[in-house]
């Protein structure tokens, strides 16, 4: 009997071990879940070499320009109601890289991340060279590149696609948002006038280096992904029917 139960265990030992083996070859490494989801169909630890792949750098940066408002503005600076007078306050950065999105590495600001405005990275006015506040490279088989932004607390997340047709690898895409800063200009006994003061600038630039042509040119985005807590969890159920049979 005891054989018998130690011939039981070696086989499920030898299960577990199979089904880590194949997990692994979908592109899990193990519990590391950044990001939480793979997509499974786009990458087999990025040796599918019929699917392309870059490598791409994302470079977000900020700036404060005084706009041409700032010359109409009355007695020194009448900055509009809850507006600082000194400096803008970035804050609430959140980010969502293309789905099939590989070795993610990244360096920021932590304040910029910060969901308070309290705690936010402070920018004095007139500071026209951009300060880069994140660095993030990552690879992808999309070749025009999708990301999601949330920024200053807005309700909803903007879509930026970086298109790099025509664009030498190496070359940077960017684009921008603007948030106005006002201060007033004319004034009456019952009504005021607000021009744009500083250009607060938030700009993501993107370059691009393609590491393989790939044969089947690029993948939609509509790859499936699947979380490794349920692959974890296919196994668990599979395991636990296997001891039930054997037992």
């Amino acid at each position: 009997m005891i054989l018998f139960h130690l011939h039981c265990h070696f086989l499920i030992i030898l299960f577990l071990l199979c089904v880590s083996l194949v997990l692994s070859n979908f592109g899990y490494d193990g519990f590391d879940s950044t990001p939480a989801y793979r997509n499974l169909q786009a990458y087999q630890k990025t040796d599918d070499e019929s699917l392309p792949l870059y490598e791409n750098n994302l470079v977000l940066s900020t700036s404060t320009p005084w706009s041409y408002g700032l010359a109409e503005c009355l007695d020194g600076y009448n900055w509009e109601n809850g507006t600082n007078p000194d400096n803008f306050t970035w804050y609430g950065l959140r980010l969502d890289l293309p789905d099939d999105a590989e070795d993610v590495q990244s360096s920021w600001f932590t304040q910029i991340g910060s969901m308070e405005v309290d705690r936010g990275f402070n920018q004095l006015y007139g500071d026209d060279i951009p300060v880069m506040v994140a660095n993030i490279t990552f690879r992808t088989t999309e070749s025009n590149p999708t990301i999601k932004i949330n920024l200053q607390g807005d309700v909803l997340w903007s879509r930026i696609i970086f298109n790099f047709d025509g664009v030498e690898d190496g070359d940077f895409v960017q684009t921008t948002r603007g948030y106005a800063v006002l201060c007033l200009s004319e004034q009456t006994e019952t009504s005021g006038t607000y021009m744009n003061a500083v250009d607060a600038t938030f700009t993501l630039a993107m370059a691009r280096m393609q590491l393989r042509e790939g044969a089947n040119g690029t993948l939609s985005a509509s790859g499936m992904s699947v979380s490794l807590t349920v692959w974890w969890s296919i196994s668990l159920v599979i395991s636990v029917l296997a001891m039930q049979a054997l037992f």
